[in-house]
């Protein structure tokens, strides 16, 4: 007998709710503002010994803030009269314009010599374990909890942190968070780049994208097409970007549980990123999509 085929999920018919566990607040300007508490031992220690601070704060645009002060646990996007079910269209597996997992990133194209000039200039040795990053690096991208989780990790002499990306002013990092960034010597801050993200993907081992909110994160099709196995949150656009367990895991915005799903990774090397970039080949690659918006058309 056949297998019965499942119906895809259209996560517009959930009904989405404030999540409990972050205070928020209303500026004067209309703003909202959520405020993240760091708890459990190692927040303390890092606390006391290094006065980080106890809470942080996450500032959302007008967008972002319209949509939080909608959700009340109650309506569902169609009632919302945010996404009226007749202007909704789903290209394939939900992501914009897909990704070239052919002639872009492609593992088996890429120049070995440029990717060791790369890890020469970074100062990345062959034997490092490299937690890699890509975009913005802002407070909504979930920053922070990286960093501290990488200070966290145990044994890890030979683990580097690499960053591809720049500091922006609005959402800015707290201070002690940027100077750690930029005077720690395990960890690597390129500022921008133009081009040639599939040799920086060739020089880390995992892809870590922590972030509270996306649209639908390139960078984590990117870095699976590049067979790296990926950690993210299960947030809007995120919980689409990987299939949990066989090319990645999901994480939370606590340091601990991303040190947890590091290690599992690190030491235990329970993904295996040729999974994923079949399964990226499958449902992302841009020809598919663009076949789907071709039927729009026909």
């Amino acid at each position: 007998m056949g297998r019965k085929k499942e119906k895809k999920e259209n996560y517009l018919d959930y009904v989405f709710m404030k999540n409990p566990a972050y205070a928020w607040k209303e500026k004067e300007d209309g703003l909202v503002c959520l405020i993240i508490e760091w708890k459990g031992f190692y927040h303390w220690l890092a606390q006391k010994v290094f006065h980080r601070p106890k809470q942080s704060e996450i500032a959302m645009d007008v967008l972002g803030s319209f949509v939080w002060k909608q959700l009340d646990g109650k309506r569902d996007m169609h009632e919302d009269r945010l996404a009226p079910a007749n202007k909704q269209i789903v290209l394939g597996h939900g992501t914009c314009g897909g990704i070239d997992t052919e002639f872009k990133f492609n593992p088996a194209l890429v120049d070995r010599q440029k990717v060791a000039d790369l890890r020469k200039r970074w100062g990345i040795k062959e034997s490092d374990f490299v937690i890699g990053y890509s975009g913005r690096l802002v407070r909504d991208k979930g920053i922070i909890s990286l960093v501290r989780a990488f200070d966290m990790l145990e044994d890890a002499d030979d683990c580097k942190l690499l960053l591809v990306g720049m500091f922006e002013v609005r959402d800015a990092l707290p201070e002690d968070v940027k100077e750690r960034i930029e005077n720690d010597p395990r960890i690597i801050y390129t500022g921008f780049v133009n081009g040639g993200m599939e040799y920086y993907y060739s020089l880390m081992n995992l892809y870590v994208l922590p972030s509270y909110r996306e649209g639908f994160p390139t960078g984590v099709l990117e870095s699976q097409a590049m067979e790296l196995p990926v950690l993210t949150t299960r947030v809007t656009g995120c919980c689409d970007a990987i299939c949990d367990g066989r090319s990645g895991l999901f994480i939370t915005h606590d340091p601990e549980d991303i040190v947890e799903k590091i290690d599992e990774i690190r030491l235990k090397h329970r993904i295996d990123g040729r999974f994923g970039r079949e399964w990226v080949k499958e449902y992302f690659d841009c020809r598919k999509v663009w076949c789907e918006i071709e039927k729009l058309y026909k």
